[in-house]
Formats: C-alpha cells, sequence, structure tokens
C-alpha cells in the first residue's frame, strides 16, 4: 500500500506562514487610532482565530465594542499596506513548496491579503486553487471548503 500523500491542502497563516507580527501591527494601528489600549504580540495571537472580525471585537473588549465594524475596516485596510512587512515563510516551507506536489490553500484570510502574500514570495501560481474566507464557499472550520478543493483536484 502506498502511503505517500498526493495532495496537500495548507491552512495559510500559523501554517505556511508566520504573519502574526504583521497581523498584530495592524491590529495595534487600528486599536490606537480609535484611542483604544494596544496589546502585546502574544495577547493579539491568543485572539486570532474564526476569522478578522471576531480577532477585533476580542481586541477591542467593552473600550471599543461599539465601533467593531468601523476599527476592523481600519485594520483591513492597514493590514494590506502591510501585510508581507515582516510575514516570513516557516523554515523549510518555500523548499517544500518547491517540489512537484500537488497543493491548495484553504484559509480564512480575505483574498486581497493572502494574494500579495503569495505574490511577494514568488508563489502566485504555485496552488491548484486558493480558497479564502471572502471567496470559500463557508468559511473554516465548516468542511465545505476542504470538501470543494478535493472535489476540483479530483483527489
Amino acid at each position: 500500500m502506498n502511503l505517500t500523500p498526493r495532495y496537500f491542502v495548507f491552512d495559510l497563516d500559523g501554517t505556511l506562514f508566520d504573519t502574526s507580527e504583521d497581523i498584530a501591527n495592524s491590529v495595534n494601528f487600528a486599536l490606537n487610532k480609535y484611542g483604544i489600549a494596544i496589546h502585546e504580540l502574544a495577547t493579539i495571537v491568543s485572539f486570532i482565530g474564526n476569522g478578522s472580525l471576531n480577532l477585533i471585537r476580542r481586541s477591542v473588549g467593552e473600550q471599543g465594542k461599539d465601533r467593531v465594524n468601523e476599527i476592523h475596516q481600519c485594520f483591513l485596510d492597514h493590514y494590506f499596506d502591510h501585510c508581507t512587512n515582516a510575514t516570513l515563510p516557516y523554515p523549510g516551507v518555500l523548499a517544500f513548496l518547491q517540489g512537484n506536489h500537488r497543493a491548495s490553500i484553504l484559509t480564512n484570510k480575505p483574498n486581497a491579503p493572502t494574494r500579495k502574500i503569495l505574490a511577494h514570495f514568488g508563489l502566485s501560481n504555485r496552488f491548484e486553487s486558493v480558497f479564502c474566507g471572502d471567496t470559500a464557499p463557508v468559511r473554516k472550520p465548516n468542511p465545505e471548503g476542504l470538501i470543494e478543493i478535493l472535489r476540483l483536484a479530483h483527489v
């Protein structure tokens, strides 16, 4: 029996790339702009999960709960402009991706910064499909995005 994987589906943040510093810097930029206390990197990392709107909700706490949508948009705008400042691939990722492996990405990150990060590292055309939080059929952890990727790949 051959147990060699035929297809890889990767998340982006925290799997292929360490994006935490750019995310934290953009969260703190938005918080500061709205007069809300900023957080340490580790605290912001602990807030990450289930999309950036939830990240902002957790970050603003009671201070900014009435302005979450505005602060979220500020975060998104800043993050897109700065999403490649400190983001780095984890060790061995680029070498692995240069191999002849079939692969896709399934991330909750919006399409625009995802594409910008991939382009920055010369990976724009590396993946058979890239499903993002605003382009996937549904957001993770719902399995429909993964099922659709595998269906498209005939796996």
